[in-house]
């Protein structure tokens, strides 16, 4: 499944594993780039996604919504824990 509302932005992993999408349905999906599968739905913010963006050594993801907040998540976090299906 994908996002319920448009992508403001997308942007691969710097080894091209990963693809991180930001959206106005209030959530980033990190997706597996060779099965396209969603891997992880981050869902902290409160209001639409507006940017995503990988650390250089790909361990770490920032996502910064309108509500005001910037989140830091650590990849190895996201990608272990059980899918949540959405």
């Amino acid at each position: 499944r994908g996002h319920s509302a448009s992508v403001s932005q997308s942007v691969f992993s710097p080894d091209g594993s990963y693809i991180v999408s930001a959206s106005n349905d209030r959530t980033c999906r990190i997706w597996n780039a060779g099965t396209r599968e969603c891997i992880s739905t981050l869902f902290e913010h409160t209001s639409h996604c507006t940017y995503c963006a990988f650390s250089t050594c790909g361990n770490y993801l920032a996502s910064a919504s309108a509500d005001g907040t910037c989140r830091i998540w650590r990849m190895e976090d996201e990608i272990t824990k059980p899918s949540d299906g959405v």
